[in-house]
C-alpha cells in the first residue's frame, strides 16, 4: 500500500496543496525547518490519527487556525481509496472521518492505511516505559482483529471503574462485582497481544 497523493490544509507549516508520491522509495529533500518532518507527520496522522512526535491536534494545527484537514488517495493492493479527516481542535475537539466520500467509524478507517513510523525517540521502545511497547502491540492486534479495539476499551473502562470504587472505599463485595468484568476483559486483551506478538 502507498500514498498516491496527499492534500493538506492548515497542518503545521505545510503550504496548502497536494504532494504526489511515487510507488517505490520517495526522497524528501530540503533545508532545516522547511517541513520535511511535518510532511511525514501528516502521513502518520492521516493513517493513525496520531502524531509519532506525541503531539496532539492543538500542536499540529497551523498557528491561529481552528482546524486542519488531511486527505489522500491511497492504493491498497489493486484498489484505491480516498481517506479524509477534518479535525476541529475546539474545545470541544471534533474529528470527522470519511472513506471514498462517505462518513465511517473509527475501526473501519484505521484498518485501511496503517502507518508505522520509526524515528529517534523509538529507542524508548527498548529502554523506556512499557506503555509504548503495549501501544505498538495493540495496534498490530487491532489490525489482525478489529474487535481488539472494543476489548481494549472495555478493559480500560472496567479498570477505571474498579479503581474509582477502590478510591471511594468500596466494600469487598462491591469490589468483587468489578473483578469479573475486569478479569474477562483483561484475558481477551492479553490473548490478542500474545497472538499479535507471535
Amino acid at each position: 500500500m502507498h500514498v498516491v497523493e496527499l492534500h493538506v490544509e492548515r497542518f503545521r507549516n505545510l503550504a496548502p496543496g497536494a504532494f504526489a508520491f511515487g510507488e517505490r522509495t520517495n526522497l524528501i529533500l530540503g533545508g532545516n525547518g522547511v517541513g520535511k518532518t511535518n510532511l511525514l507527520e501528516a502521513v502518520a496522522v492521516l493513517g493513525n490519527l496520531r502524531s509519532f512526535r506525541g503531539a496532539g491536534p492543538r500542536q499540529v494545527v497551523r498557528h491561529g487556525a481552528g482546524s486542519f484537514r488531511l486527505a489522500a488517495e491511497v492504493r491498497v493492493g489493486e484498489r484505491q481509496h480516498r481517506l479524509e479527516q477534518l479535525v476541529e481542535v475546539g474545545p470541544p475537539q471534533r474529528r470527522e472521518l470519511a472513506v471514498d466520500g462517505a462518513p465511517v467509524e473509527l475501526p473501519h478507517y484505521l484498518r485501511l492505511f496503517p502507518v508505522f513510523a520509526i524515528n529517534g525517540p523509538d529507542r524508548e521502545l527498548v529502554t523506556g516505559a512499557p506503555e509504548g511497547r503495549r501501544a505498538i502491540v495493540d495496534r498490530l492486534a487491532f489490525l489482525l482483529r478489529a474487535a481488539h479495539l472494543d476489548d481494549l476499551r472495555a478493559y480500560r473502562r472496567a479498570l477505571r471503574q474498579r479503581n474509582a470504587a477502590l478510591a471511594a472505599g468500596a466494600t469487598e463485595p462491591e469490589l468483587a462485582a468489578w473483578e469479573g468484568p475486569l478479569a474477562a476483559a483483561a484475558a481477551r486483551v492479553v490473548t490478542a497481544r500474545r497472538e499479535a506478538a507471535r
